[in-house]
């Protein structure tokens, strides 16, 4: 794992996957290579219940080619 290109382990909540269908995400990620999504899995993975909310969440085809790890996917 290379934590210097944005390797570790993120918990990304309410991720949206489809219409009416949200991902909670907990991920092991070897290394990322867009600086942006390291910021934004960084920033995701370190807010509230609260913050969230108000927030514009991650949507999943966004994220997706991303996910190079292993993790857990809970659909609801």
């Amino acid at each position: 794992m290379n934590v210097l290109y944005g390797g570790g382990f993120y918990i990304l909540k309410n991720v949206k996957y489809a219409a009416n269908i949200y991902a909670d995400i907990w991920i092991l990620v070897e290394a990322l290579d867009d600086p942006d999504i390291i910021k934004k899995f960084n920033i995701h993975s370190d807010l509230s219940k609260e913050e969230r909310g108000k927030k514009e969440g991650l949507k999943f085809m966004e994220i997706k080619k991303h996910l190079n790890g292993y993790g857990r996917m809970i659909f609801y």
